[in-house]
């Protein structure tokens, strides 16, 4: 049954199906709480309308099947302000998901506003599927796109992983997730069976019976030996080939759904184009994860050279940063939280399309679910999403070696001993304009996160608040910012 309802955007149309399972089809739904929104619904449960104040509506909802057999559940809609033209909506927040039982990030959307999730390392890949040739098993897959449909999300598919049965080299033990699962196929025509069965069955143009796939990201980090064998015959011709295999046949039986680019790193990626690799994708695909100091900020060096590699080949594709978080590394609570919130901001002020926060419910998680609450970066993620949500980012900077704030493209190099301010200014009609704002300090190579610095409040400025949605003490014109971002507002009509 639907858990949540996707974010409504002020002044825009709204049409969202509700969904159920079990009992005896056709459905009869009931929905109260609805008034003031300017949204409607029908007894088939959809809700439509245009979505007209600004605010969060308790909804309860009752369905029933064809025997009169009832269900009850409460959802919350929340209506935000669509901002300026380019504003940040939902769009830019996404998840990648390990599991789609317990772990289903069923929170409300005031708790993360994600419009997406990426299902890779949760059993979806083609050695998952099909298991000899032909002999196809959808039903993991068919389980969480059919959840992210009833729940209002696109779904972002990985393709990657050869089977054994399929692959060139079957006995190959050096790849990540099975044997042979690194290299091309012994046979082309495997692989073209697999993306057409595929692409048919969750495509935008069919039935949608078992649900939509949005996007496609073709193939995991091709750059790591793990994921494609660099030493198997014509690597790199033969990643070419399977990646124009497979943008042919999306664009044949799915021309909706979106394209994105192999996520190699900057230099193994400027070989595949060089050798012929296309350049025509919706998206071009980033990683963004930092095992140096273990802090978001070196995502700014990467995006530079991200740039300056699309203008060589003429490519002008937006970024897509389909996985970023601090992965593995050991940090305290305060860094958990200081970098959740540090990485989407970041991602804000590099004006990057959409992020992918690897992952929601293991690892670097955002959810606890033996609590069933949002952990510490969890909540950060959650009030810097808020911040961002409807907002315009007017600019993005940090201090240089001389004090002086430039863009963020100019941010100095990092090293064993470095420490700045950053900041990213945001907008919202009505004159409200705010700025997050942060300090980072590497000692002897060790990010410090209980480092704090005084700051003065530029002029305008006279409320603060934290990540926990506290006040913040502005004294003499001066606030002290530490690892986690605080946000200065002025008295504008706010978010």
């Amino acid at each position: 049954m639907t858990s949540r309802i996707p974010l409504a955007k002020q002044g825009q149309p709204v049409s969202f199906q509700l969904y159920a399972r079990g009992g005896a089809p056709p459905y009869t739904w009931q929905i109260y709480g609805l008034d003031g929104s300017g949204i409607q619904w029908t007894p088939s449960g959809l809700l439509w309308g245009t979505a007209d104040a600004i605010g969060s509506y308790n909804l309860t909802v009752q369905v029933f099947d064809s025997n009169n057999n009832e269900a009850q559940t409460s959802l919350l809609l929340t209506v935000y302000d669509g901002g300026f033209l380019g504003a940040i909506d939902q769009s830019f927040f996404g998840l990648n998901l390990h599991d789609n039982g317990a772990g289903w990030p069923s929170v409300s959307t005031d708790q993360n506003p994600f419009s997406a999730v990426r299902l890779w390392d949760c059993g979806t890949m083609w050695l998952s599927i099909e298991h000899s040739q032909g002999n196809f098993d959808w039903s993991r897959l068919d389980s969480f796109v059919s959840d992210a449909q009833a729940n209002g999300v696109k779904v972002l598919y990985e393709v990657g992983q050869t089977p054994a049965w399929a692959s060139s080299d079957p006995n190959d033990s050096s790849c990540k997730y099975g044997l042979g699962a690194c290299d091309a196929p012994a046979d082309w025509s495997y692989f073209s069976g697999y993306m057409t069965q595929l692409v048919q069955r969750y495509s935008s143009q069919g039935s949608q019976a078992n649900g939509v796939i949005h996007m496609y990201e073709l193939w995991n980090e091709p750059s790591v030996a793990r994921e494609w064998n660099p030493k198997q015959p014509n690597a790199m011709s033969n990643f070419v080939t399977m990646t124009q295999i497979a943008s042919r046949i999306i664009r044949a039986y799915d021309p909706n759904a979106m394209i994105l680019a192999p996520s190699g790193s900057v230099s193994w990626m400027k070989h595949y184009w060089r050798d012929g690799g296309p350049t025509d994708f919706d998206y071009v695909t980033t990683h963004e994860y930092d095992p140096t100091y273990a802090i978001p900020e070196n995502m700014i060096g990467l995006h530079d050279l991200w740039m300056k590699v699309l203008s060589h080949f003429g490519i002008q594709s937006p970024i897509f940063n389909t996985e970023g978080s601090y992965g593995s590394a050991r940090l305290p609570d305060i860094g958990q939280k200081a970098y959740a919130a540090r990485y989407l901001l970041l991602n804000a002020g590099l004006r990057v399309a959409s992020t992918i926060w690897y992952m929601w419910d293991n690892g670097a998680s955002l959810w606890d679910s033996n609590l069933e609450e949002l952990t510490n970066a969890g909540e950060a993620y959650r009030s810097a999403g808020n911040w961002l949500l409807g907002a315009n980012i007017t600019s993005a900077g940090c201090e240089d070696s001389s004090g002086n704030f430039v863009d963020i493209s100019r941010c100095p190099r990092m090293d064993n001993h470095y420490h700045t301010t950053y900041l990213v200014n945001l907008a919202r009609p009505g004159g409200y304009r705010a700025q997050a704002v942060w300090f980072v300090e590497i000692d002897s190579g060790n990010t410090n996160w209980q480092a704090t610095s005084p700051y003065n409040v530029p002029d305008g400025f006279t409320q603060c608040q934290d990540l926990d949605g506290f006040p913040c003490l502005i004294a003499n014109g001066a606030v002290t910012i530490g690892a986690a971002p605080i946000l200065l507002e002025n008295p504008g009509t706010g978010p």
